[in-house]
């Protein structure tokens, strides 16, 4: 018979369980609720913290914080673990955590040495590198949005983008205004509102 050394300051003992047989949970060893009488709390959760919808309780999806998935394999049913990756180590999109795909090039189409696939160059077709870059006429290097390297626009010598709706953000995308990411009618610098619409209504396309 056990005394009381055999139980913590809480009252479970080594495997989780009190002098009643049930775990915190009210579980008991055959998996059975003391409250529900089922295999289910009143929340929904089985002994080991699955809701009936597959949800882990602590994990809040359906892979729980070691990551095993409900199918209680460590890949879901499209054969991606809890980080996205398949056992090849590629992610839906066909990436690896590096972010490259199966033949070493980005998604912007750079390979690990900044050489672009289509020019065999640092430049892609459209003369950027792989930071957003390019070379120009006065010398400097622009990225896309006229922005250089120490966040300083070509044209308005400022921090902050020329005249136009997109005017007043910086190169990290904030706005003079306010520093936030939204201008004064509520658009980011790619001009979505915070609903993901642009001043037209659409949804921004992922």
């Amino acid at each position: 018979m056990s005394d009381d050394s055999d139980y913590d300051e809480n009252g479970y003992n080594d495997c989780g369980f009190n002098r009643e047989g049930y775990d915190k949970y009210y579980f008991n060893k055959e998996g059975i609720n003391k409250i529900t009488g089922t295999k289910y709390d009143k929340d929904g959760y089985d002994e080991d913290s699955w809701h009936k919808d597959g949800i882990n309780r602590f994990s809040g999806n359906y892979f729980n914080e070691d990551g095993l998935h409900k199918n209680r394999t460590y890949y879901d049913e499209g054969g991606f673990d809890w980080e996205g990756f398949n056992e090849i180590g590629y992610n839906t999109f066909g990436f690896d955590v590096n972010g490259f795909d199966a033949n070493g090039y980005n998604i912007d189409g750079f390979d690990v040495e900044f050489n672009h696939k289509s020019t065999g160059t640092e430049y892609n077709q459209d003369g950027f590198d792989v930071g957003g870059f390019s070379k120009d006429t006065d010398g400097g290097r622009y990225n896309k949005g006229g922005f250089n390297r120490y966040g300083i626009h070509k044209d308005t010598r400022t921090r902050y983008g020329p005249t136009g709706d997109m005017s007043g953000f910086d190169l990290n995308g904030m706005h003079e205004s306010n520093g936030g990411r939204y201008n004064k009618d509520g658009f980011d610098v790619h001009g979505y509102n915070i609903d993901g619409l642009d001043k037209a209504g659409y949804k921004k396309i992922k």
